[in-house]
């Protein structure tokens, strides 16, 4: 079985958890309930083979601009998805203006110099608040 690790992250509010929970449980909420801290994981086929998703959130740019040697040495719970991780999802809300503005120039630039390595995927989320 291939593993997949997935650390979603993006400014508080955007739908980072509904993106997690939709994925993970297949159902959507409207309510702010965070997902845990601990990674969740599922399994999904993926180009006919079975692929386990650890799914880790993240909300708080401070603890990427730490260097990733200093990450190694943390006893923090991010320590194994942030230096293992195969893919960021970074969200922003469409109804946001500001919201897309701090993912082009805070949280890309950040990801960028601390893991440049690793794949970053921009996810627009709360189609179903923007106002057309």
């Amino acid at each position: 079985m291939r593993e997949c690790r997935v650390v979603v992250v993006g400014d508080k509010l955007v739908g980072k958890s509904s993106v997690i929970r939709r994925f993970i449980q297949g159902d959507f909420s409207e309510d702010n309930q965070d997902i845990p801290a601990n990674p969740q994981q599922t399994t999904h086929t993926v180009d006919n083979q079975e692929t386990q998703f650890c799914i880790t959130e993240l909300g708080d740019i401070s603890q990427l601009r730490s260097p990733p040697h200093a990450l190694l040495n943390s006893d923090s719970y991010m320590v194994t998805p942030l230096v293992t991780t195969d893919v960021f999802l970074l969200c922003f809300s469409i109804s946001s203006l500001s919201s897309l503005h701090s993912a082009i120039t805070n949280w890309i630039p950040t990801l960028s110099a601390q893991f440049a390595d690793t794949p970053v995927i921009l996810v627009g989320c709360q189609a179903d608040r923007r106002i057309l």
